[in-house]
């Protein structure tokens, strides 16, 4: 079973960090709604990018639970390899600085966007595109590196393991445990905010495309503020979670025998 788990986890995170290398950046995109109108009467292709991203997202944070999970019914009769603790203790150093990258371009984002919002004039469709295509390269950046450590995660899944145990790997293994207890716990406070951003993203549909919702701009700017805020913790908790991953790949159970193939 933790075999398996091993494999589906970071296969599925695999799949989402790849889906949000193609949409994460819609994340800040969505500003384009802004314009909506201005230039273009059609209903702004990042709301459907939006979309994506956010279902790309959980299927990566569902991943690492899954692959948190198999530390937490680990296998007695199996341990880690030296090689397979490099590769997780490395997978979750370059989730932790993907999420930095995250992090700094959205807080970028956020901050050219109350200037935008605090300025004496309407924002122009220069203003806002000049503000997101500021910050697709360091996105994609960080979500390349989100796709990187899955990948690194696959592999150790497949190869990292090897049978093995002693009274020192189980004391090791209940305190990886612990970790991996907590990454599970921050992995399901994340899926909780990411559901929350499926329905800001809902929201902003509804108030620019029913004819009969009246709303205000300060409306649509605190549903984007929102946005903004919540994506930030989502990527500060995937943070977390690739330093918890660091210390469990530390104190998981490491194997003192030739790999058993």
């Amino acid at each position: 079973m933790k075999r398996v788990l091993l494999f589906i986890g970071p296969l599925l995170s695999l799949l989402g960090s790849l889906g949000f290398f193609m949409f994460g950046n819609a994340l800040v995109g969505v500003f384009e709604v802004l314009t909506f109108r201005m230039e273009d009467p059609s209903l702004p292709s990042t709301l459907a990018e939006f979309h994506w991203a956010v279902v790309s997202a959980s299927a990566l944070v569902m991943g690492l639970v899954i692959l948190s999970a198999a530390f937490v019914i680990r296998d007695s009769g199996r341990s880690i390899s030296w090689i397979g603790r490099m590769m997780y203790v490395g997978a979750g150093l370059l989730l932790m600085i993907g999420a930095v990258f995250l992090i700094w371009s959205t807080m970028h984002a956020k901050s050219s966007f109350v200037e935008i919002a605090t300025s004496s004039v309407s924002p122009t469709i220069e203003s806002v595109r000049e503000m997101i295509q500021s910050v697709d390269p360091i996105m994609t950046v960080g979500s390349a590196l989100l796709g990187l450590s899955t990948l690194v995660l696959v592999v150790a899944g497949l190869v990292g393991f090897q049978t093995n145990s002693s009274n020192e790997d189980v004391r090791r293994g209940s305190l990886s445990n612990v970790f991996a207890m907590v990454s599970i716990l921050i992995g399901g406070i994340l899926l909780l905010l990411i559901l929350s951003l499926r329905l800001n993203g809902n929201e902003i549909e509804t108030l620019i495309t029913e004819s009969s919702v009246i709303f205000k701009p300060a409306d649509l700017g605190m549903i984007l503020t929102g946005i903004v805020n919540k994506s930030l913790l989502v990527f500060g908790g995937l943070a977390m979670m690739g330093g918890v991953q660091v210390l469990n790949g530390l104190l998981v159970s490491s194997a003192r025998t030739e790999p058993k193939l």
